[in-house]
């Protein structure tokens, strides 16, 4: 795991859930893991591109399965435990909700970051989605520093509570399945922004 960024709240803590939502918006993402408070790093322009272009791929086929799309939402996968993925498909219970509870999460999509290495970013985050037992975990992958292409990998809980990969998508392809709802989503068209 990567090491937690510095607290930008002078305060060690631990937090609680309550401690950690009084704090209100924030000016940077910042994460409630075990207790801790983590700063995301800062997304770049690539970054924020990517996350909302695939999320307005994404949209009409969550919505034809009656499902919203979110970017940066509050997710609870545990006791004192809230992340923010790039993009979270969910089944919306509470419009005024300001976290929603892992189970409603029908997908999670996260872009990896710049300077991470993409192996490693992935398995930290797995195992939180899979810590509460997130069905599906989109992997949303830069090919170069330059994100001159990008490849997609879908991963679904299955037995023992273990992620596999479900379907995958190399530069120039499309990632197509129909779990965990109808999706078809081609990898070009990411990177011209």
């Amino acid at each position: 795991m990567t090491a937690p960024s510095p607290n930008p709240f002078g305060r060690a803590g631990p937090w609680t859930e309550l401690e950690y939502l009084a704090l209100g918006e924030t000016p940077t993402r910042i994460e409630l893991i075990d207790g801790r408070l983590r700063q995301s790093p800062l997304r770049n322009v690539a970054h924020q591109a990517i996350s909302h272009l695939v999320r307005t791929s994404l949209g009409p086929s969550a919505r034809a399965a009656d499902l919203k799309i979110f970017g940066g939402i509050n997710v609870r996968v545990g006791s004192d435990r809230i992340l923010i993925p790039d993009l979270a498909v969910v089944r919306l219970r509470d419009r005024t909700a300001i976290v929603v509870d892992a189970a409603d999460v029908i997908l999670i999509g996260e872009v990896v970051p710049t300077g991470h290495v993409a192996v490693d970013y992935g398995h930290e985050r797995r195992a939180l989605w899979r810590s509460g037992k997130v069905d599906s975990y989109l992997l949303i992958e830069p090919r170069t520093p330059d994100y001159d292409g990008l490849s997609l990998h879908l991963f679904r809980l299955g037995e023992g509570n273990e992620y596999t990969e479900a379907a995958r998508a190399e530069p120039g392809g499309a990632l197509v399945t129909d779990m965990p709802f109808r999706i078809n989503l081609g990898t070009d068209g990411f990177i011209d922004f």
